[in-house]
């Protein structure tokens, strides 16, 4: 097994609160100027805020911050990233000034299903 960064991700309590408070866009998907399909997806994008660098020290790993209904976003962090072949990367949300969404935090118990 080789050595990396693993990122387990938002866990679905995370997931619940986006999918109440997140802002949508629309995603279209063309071909040949014919649209195929359109789908409604979270507002996110790449943020810098809470960036890691890889286990290497080559990387930046940057994390998604959401756009909520109220025009505030909210961030991604690793709320922690246990050591099992490399780093395991759980995340959670923080909103603007910093504070720990706490519904989104992972449990012990729930980490240790993963490593």
């Amino acid at each position: 097994m080789s050595r990396s960064d693993q990122i387990v991700g938002l866990n679905a309590r995370a997931g619940s609160y986006l999918g109440t408070n997140g802002a949508t866009d629309i995603a279209r998907h063309y071909r040949n100027d014919e649209l195929i399909s359109e789908h409604t997806i979270l507002a996110c994008e790449l943020s810098d805020r809470y960036a890691i660098t890889d286990m290497l020290g080559e990387e930046q790993i940057k994390w998604n911050k959401y756009l909520l209904k109220n025009g505030r976003w909210v961030y991604e962090y690793a709320q922690e990233s246990p050591w099992a072949s490399g780093p395991v990367h759980f995340l959670a949300l923080k909103n603007e000034e910093g504070e720990v969404i706490k519904e989104t935090l992972w449990t012990k118990e729930e980490m240790d299903l993963y490593i």
